[in-house]
């Protein structure tokens, strides 16, 4: 994402959703990008859109991925507001780019 032009703030691994919560509100950003690399880390994304649901406007772009939606992809239209990505991350980031940078 730095690479296409996005300012980045690594949240780091198995971030609660407290911690999210508080950091979207601070820092108000443009789009949240969440991996699931188990189902177990899917469902937590399942609350983590409840969470962003709740914050009030402007609210992220709230995108996500990983293994654990590949295993389950059931759980995919299950995170309320998300937007679920396929691809490899760099292909991600180009498409989320064209989408922020159009000139």
């Amino acid at each position: 994402m730095k690479w296409s032009g996005f300012r980045v703030t690594y949240l780091g691994q198995n971030v609660p959703n407290t911690t999210i919560e508080s950091v979207v509100r601070q820092l108000r950003p443009q789009i949240l990008g969440l991996s699931a690399t188990t189902v177990e880390a899917a469902y937590h994304l399942i609350e983590t859109g409840q969470i962003l649901h709740r914050i009030e406007p402007p609210r992220p772009m709230f995108v996500f991925g990983g293994m654990g939606f590949y295993e389950r992809p059931d759980l995919r239209t299950r995170v309320q507001g998300g937007q679920f990505l396929e691809g490899d991350p760099g292909t991600i980031a180009r498409r989320l780019a064209a989408q922020f940078f159009k000139s």
